[in-house]
């Protein structure tokens, strides 16, 4: 996941709606999850809709919009249907104070770079326009992704980061999930979620680290042991299938189950 957020609204502007992009490439589970979950989660004052390749690139939803989500699915049809003009759009309107979640195929495209199967007949690596994370979203984090079927699905163990104002509330109900660090006393709760081909982030030199690059705030973690090793790991499990697996026909890149 991947939150481009720049705290600069413009006065007097009310952003009201949240748009969750449909267009080509977006799986149709993903925008069907998406939608229903920021109905049921957010406040009543937020109206949630979907958002078209044609409508977005009209531009006109900007002015009211608080958040624009790129759901899961392929980012390579996001690339052919928003590149140059609609990438331009999206970019200004964070720029003028809007908010831009990427969920998997939505975090990949936000990137400055993608680095997807590389190595294997799934292969998506290319630069990116949208650059929100200067660095690479590599994957899929975790082995065995297949496009057709949930063979690659995990509930993924992260670590992630928990407000102050809550964290006292934790600590005070004598919670068991809450953990702090002893290196900044920030505190962290564990949970388990969904994973189907989605990244983790690297810098453009290949460290893990990406705390120090320049806007970026890491809000969660892998919870994996050697995660140092993550990239490694993965490569070596990719090379492990190509060997066992026979020569199979390459399949189309609009998965319609990846989140």
């Amino acid at each position: 996941m991947l939150k481009a957020l720049l705290p600069c609204n413009a006065a007097g502007s009310v952003r009201s709606r949240i748009y969750v992009y449909r267009g080509e490439g977006a799986g149709w589970r993903s925008v069907r999850s998406t939608f229903e979950s920021l109905q049921r989660l957010l406040p009543v004052q937020y109206e949630v809709s979907t958002l078209t390749a044609a409508q977005l690139l009209n531009g006109s939803w900007t002015s009211e919009a608080a958040l624009l989500v790129m759901p899961g699915g392929a980012d390579m049809p996001y690339c052919n249907s928003l590149n140059g003009r609609g990438n331009r759009i999206i970019t200004g309107y964070v720029h003028s104070g809007g908010s831009y979640l990427g969920l998997c195929a939505g975090a990949y495209y936000a990137c400055s770079r993608v680095e997807f199967e590389e190595g294997s007949r799934l292969q998506v690596v290319g630069d990116r326009e949208l650059s929100f994370f200067p660095g690479i979203a590599c994957g899929a984090a975790f082995p065995g992704f297949d496009y057709q079927t949930e063979a690659g699905a995990v509930a993924a163990s992260v670590q992630f980061a928990v407000p102050p104002k809550l964290a006292q509330q934790l600590q005070q109900q004598g919670s068991l999930l809450l953990q702090r660090s002893s290196s900044n006393g920030s505190s962290w709760c564990s949970t388990c979620d969904y994973c189907n081909g989605g990244p983790f982030f690297m810098t453009r030199d290949r460290q893990l680290d990406v705390s120090a690059l320049p806007g970026v705030q890491v809000l969660a973690n892998y919870c994996l042991p050697g995660r140092r090793d993550l990239e490694l790991n993965r490569q070596s499990q990719q090379q492990q299938q190509q060997q066992q697996q026979p020569q199979q026909p390459h399949q189309p890149q609009h998965p319609e189950q990846t989140s």
